[in-house]
């Protein structure tokens, strides 16, 4: 059982490192796995794929929760089970300072669980790892064990040297650390402390609860031995994580000290169970030579806040860019068009993707200098149709990632889009089949560029562009230009030799 709660713990632990890694990476834009399928924004299919984004971006959080949680469950069962079996220290051994644990063993059962999903550690090992700092800590072993609990070393002694053994340890220990418990043996051991153990060694630990029953005991056992308890304030009442509800410890006038065990909501990951007990034993710490945790509960909420938050708007950041990407998705029809062509999967790879979507829009803009005038005019017809209708922030899409454009035109133009998709992938087609005879065309129209006689319209529309600060306005004033001098003889020519000045001096610049 071991070894399947170590393998268990494994997988979990590295399916959830797994998603949060991704998930992360998704969030940064490293990655992204989400294969938006087409829809027009206003349909129902268009709904149903955004709220399956939504579902995706939430469950990938809620499914690394679930397996963190799978994973910390797991390591808690092999890391209790991997402990020995059941051994027997001798009193004698016990060499240098060292702390007694004394407790009911009927309380073993509640100090053995996890204090939180987010706590590893049982609610006696926290607490022993807090007293550590002072010295190690032992206890009296139940003679039920099967195996040695997770916490304090465990000394194992039968019914007849029990007494004798807890009397000798107690007077050597540095300190005796009692949990109330309802048990007459507990309650011997108090007696017995209280009466060979001077005050300022005994610390003791009091359990939250419902009645006043073991705390009256207490007090009337400190008030027979003569312990001033006048200023004893002892909190019982439940905490959010732990049983333990406060301590009770004494300086060596017998004046005593009251500390509350503070853990706090929305703090599990960022202040552990053990910071609560130590920062609630500031004062006796610092008795031993021990500093204050710097650690403190409102820190620690505030850093716990700020991470759930941020996890939160990273979360919401993360949706509504899949929810853009889907609003201003990109068509994938030119790919489906280009890959199936073999000298298009000759220069890239033949799978549909981002990679080839982009290759397939590079490869379309300098073929479309290859196209006839019928099919360039055409283009120039459906972009400007589109162009004249399209909002300011698609706009600021378009011009930040081109072949958005595709999208715009199935939106507003969706009687022609086909007709626009199929034209794109004929451009891109003949820029891979004859790079040469493109390449000639690009110099051909370029060698027009330095006398060509631009139409007065055109003039006009090109100097609005430039000279306008509002870049939408102006696209849309130009467009609406081409629009209505879209059978202007010469728009083509001009056109081409427009672009391929463009081309080629941004490829003399890049070079």
């Amino acid at each position: 059982m071991r070894y399947v709660s170590f393998i268990l713990a494994f997988i979990f632990g590295f399916i959830s490192l797994g998603i949060i890694t991704e998930y992360f990476k998704m969030i940064f834009g490293i990655d992204d796995y989400y294969d938006i399928p087409i829809a027009l924004e206003g349909t129902i299919e268009f709904f149903d794929i955004k709220y399956q984004l939504i579902g995706q971006d939430i469950g990938s959080i809620i499914i690394a929760i679930v397996f963190f949680l799978l994973f910390s469950r797991f390591y808690s069962i092999y890391h209790r089970l991997k402990k020995r079996k059941k051994d027997t220290y001798d009193v004698n051994e016990i060499n240098g300072p060292f702390i007694l644990y004394l407790r009911s063993f009927s309380a073993d059962a509640t100090t053995k669980k996890r204090v939180s999903f987010a706590d590893t550690l049982s609610e006696e090992e926290a607490l022993v790892e807090a007293l550590s700092d002072i010295a190690p800590v032992y206890a009296i072993g139940d003679p039920r064990d099967k195996k040695m609990p997770i916490g304090a070393s465990r000394i194992y002694v039968d019914d007849e040297h029990w007494k004798s053994t807890v009397a000798s340890m107690a007077s050597r220990a540095t300190l005796v650390a009692l949990r109330l418990g309802k048990t007459d043996s507990f309650w011997w051991e108090v007696e017995m402390v209280l009466k060979s153990v001077p005050i300022d060694r005994i610390l003791f630990i009091i359990p939250e609860s419902k009645t006043f029953s073991e705390l009256s005991l207490l007090y009337k056992i400190l008030l027979e031995h003569n312990v001033d308890i006048q200023n004893v304030d002892v909190a019982i009442e439940a905490n959010n994580r732990g049983s333990i509800s406060s301590f009770v410890f004494f300086d060596a006038d017998g004046k005593p000290y009251t500390s509350q065990v503070k853990t706090g909501r929305f703090t599990q990951i960022f202040f552990k169970y053990t910071d609560a007990i130590r920062k609630s034993l500031a004062v006796l710490r610092a008795k031993y030579g021990l500093g204050s945790p710097k650690r403190t509960l409102r820190k620690a909420r505030i850093l716990q806040i700020l991470f759930i938050v941020s996890v939160i708007f990273m979360g919401i950041i993360t949706t509504l860019g899949h929810y853009l990407n889907l609003k201003y998705q990109r068509p994938y029809e030119i790919v489906e068009k280009c890959v199936k062509d073999q000298s298009f999967a000759q220069k890239y790879s033949s799978d549909i993707n981002d990679i080839n979507l982009t290759y397939s829009i590079i490869e379309a803009q300098i073929g479309t200098i290859s196209l006839s005038e019928e099919d360039y005019r055409t283009l120039l017809l459906i972009e400007s149709k589109t162009m004249m209708q399209i909002s300011a922030s698609e706009f600021e899409c378009i011009d930040a990632t081109p072949y958005n454009l595709l999208l715009m035109v199935m939106k507003y133009a969706p009687n022609d889009y086909n007709t626009y998709v199929d034209i794109l992938a004929k451009a891109a087609l003949s820029s891979i089949r004859q790079p040469e005879y493109v390449d000639e065309q690009y110099n051909t129209y370029y060698s027009y560029a330095a006398y060509i006689k631009l139409p007065e319209w055109l003039e006009i529309a090109l100097c609005e562009l430039e000279q306008c600060q509002d870049k939408y306005y102006a696209n849309k004033q130009f467009y609406t230009s081409i629009y209505n001098h879209i059978n202007d003889p010469d728009l083509v020519f001009i056109q081409k030799v427009g672009f391929s000045s463009m081309y080629m001096d941004s490829l003399q610049l890049a070079q």
